[in-house]
């Protein structure tokens, strides 16, 4: 055997448990972070993939909205083609 070796095991196995507890320390001390970085990914996946209906919707509104005539310049044209009319009467 290897003048030693017995040492260098022993001292392996230690540091082998000792990384084993810090790694088990720094995952519960990071559970609560892993849960709210969670849950704030599923937020921005559902909002990325809500996203490209969002833009059709707003696209659908825009068109149908310059497409629709406006209440309120239909009612003036009307208001003032009958004050015409009514002055161009006798």
């Amino acid at each position: 055997m290897i003048f030693g070796a017995r040492h260098l095991a022993q001292r392996r196995r230690a540091l082998v448990e000792r990384s084993a507890a810090q790694r088990h320390a720094l995952a519960a001390a990071a559970a609560p972070l892993a849960a709210r970085a969670a849950a704030a990914d599923r937020l921005v996946s559902a909002i990325r993939s809500s996203l490209p209906w969002v833009a059709r919707g707003l696209t659908l509104y825009t068109l149908l909205k310059g497409a629709a005539p406006n209440r309120r310049q239909t009612n003036s044209k009307a208001a003032t083609i009958s004050a015409v009319s009514a002055a161009s009467k006798p």
